[in-house]
């Protein structure tokens, strides 16, 4: 399963499908082992298989990816047939799902430095900022510390100047609270540190639906359109 997984992400990137006997060839498989193993994949809703074309688009690619490593396949190896605009894709895709409108690699100046935050969900009441890690194994100790303190200082910067926060479309008087969060490629460190929750990209969807402000625990940046954020 493990070359399987392999073969298809390599002979997908880019063109989301290929061939069975590609699959074979690549993975150095036998047919009959290689659709055994493809069906069950369709079955599981994590490839189209039909007619020897086996197909993926970006979201069962991540889902292949992170059953690849599941299995045991190489981390980098895995990492590197994912492209890093499909990972981002993941995560607008997600937002818009859950009526936030989307902004990717948004970059501004506050302070008299240049800040960029990789992908803005702009909701009614929330704007949630995303920080992507698709090459992270997992966020842990001083290197997760130090990647959650940066994002929050990000948000921060973005939340307190109000030119900033016209360009999002927060006018002036309403109030918003902007979320600091990172989305890494698999599950595995801690769900949050310091209230930044840290959200696997094939779970942020229902991390979305169920994010509320007021509760305890998250962190969050209270701003008005035409204040100081608090």
């Amino acid at each position: 399963m493990r070359s399987l997984l392999a073969s298809i992400l390599s002979l997908t990137k880019g063109s989301n499908a290929c061939s069975l006997e590609e699959v074979c060839r690549i993975g150095k498989l036998p047919l009959t082992e290689a659709q055994i193993q493809l069906r069950q994949l369709s079955d599981a809703g994590m490839l189209e298989f039909q007619n020897s074309i086996v197909a993926a688009g970006s979201e069962q690619r991540l889902g292949l990816a992170v059953k690849a490593l599941d299995e045991g396949a190489d981390f980098e190896r895995i990492c590197r047939l994912l492209s890093w605009q499909e990972f981002e894709d993941i995560t607008v895709r997600s937002l818009e799902g859950n009526g936030f409108s989307t902004i990717k690699h948004f970059a501004f100046k506050a302070n008299d430095r240049r800040r960029e935050i990789d992908v803005v969900g702009v909701g009614h009441v929330l704007v949630i900022c995303l920080d992507c890690k698709h090459w992270m194994k997992g966020l842990r100790g001083a290197l997760a510390t130090e990647i959650v303190a940066k994002q929050v200082e990000r948000v921060k910067s973005l939340a307190s100047d109000k030119m900033t926060r016209n360009r999002l479309g927060i006018s002036a008087g309403k109030t918003v609270y902007f979320v600091p969060a990172v989305v890494s490629l698999i599950d595995a460190g801690p769900n949050s540190i310091g209230g930044v929750p840290i959200v696997p990209a094939l779970k942020l969807n229902s991390f979305l639906s169920s994010i509320d402000p007021y509760v305890n625990g998250l962190l969050t940046v209270k701003a008005k359109g035409g204040s100081e954020p608090e």
